[in-house]
């Protein structure tokens, strides 16, 4: 059985949120491959409560991403600290 690939969309306001959290080599390269595995992998991730449409959220380190996402895309909206 073939393994259906998400495409990601990553908001740019996700991007900068993150750059403001000033992550090290580690923590970045850390957020990338959990990005890469949203892909084909949402086990890893847990529903947000009282939220509808569904968001669900993944914790890398001291990162949380928040993302929505269907069969074909995983839009991510938060990618920081809190």
């Amino acid at each position: 059985m073939e393994t259906t690939r998400r495409e990601i969309i990553i908001a740019p306001k996700a991007f900068a949120k993150m750059e403001a959290a000033r992550p090290s080599e580690a923590e970045r390269q850390a957020l990338v491959q959990v990005l890469r595995e949203l892909g084909t992998d949402l086990s890893r991730a847990y529903k947000i409560a009282f939220v509808n449409p569904p968001m669900y959220r993944i914790d890398v380190g001291r990162f949380r991403i928040h993302f929505r996402c269907d069969d074909k895309q995983v839009r991510v909206g938060f990618i920081g600290v809190y």
